[in-house]
């Protein structure tokens, strides 16, 4: 009976080695970090203020300012509201990282950077191919 205790005995060491081993092995050391098999996470790209990176170089390039333009006025009772890049904004307002600072019936100044920088209407389409009376 001693020799098969012996064997039982000395089984279980050599399976605590080998188990011992293989926990070292799989485990990452101290300057690794431990693979996470889980999804990766959603990554989402915040394009307000930034150039179009599929646009060709020397177009939508530098700063957002250089790309903003004027497309109209609203006026009514509580004020003067202007429409820069499809956006409506008030005096006050941020359009990317300029503010609104005033607001004409022809044009908006914006501060940008310290600067200020003057929105003009676009010319009026349609109104230069009227028939002239005569």
């Amino acid at each position: 009976m001693r020799p098969f205790f012996l064997e039982i005995v000395l089984l279980i060491m050599v399976f605590g080695y080998v188990v011992t081993v293989l926990a070292a092995v799989t485990q990452p050391s101290e300057g690794e970090q431990k693979s996470d098999l889980s999804a990766p996470a959603v990554f989402v790209y915040d394009s307000k203020g930034k150039r179009d990176p599929f646009a060709p170089p020397g177009q939508g390039g530098g700063d957002a300012i250089s790309r903003l333009k004027m497309d109209g006025v609203i006026e009514d009772k509580a004020g003067m509201y202007a429409i820069i890049s499809g956006q409506v904004v008030k005096v006050g307002d941020k359009v990317f990282d300029a503010e609104v600072v005033d607001i004409q019936k022809e044009s908006v100044i914006l501060e940008y950077k310290k600067n200020r920088v003057e929105l003009k209407m676009p010319p009026r389409t349609g109104e230069e191919n009227k028939p002239k009376e005569e």
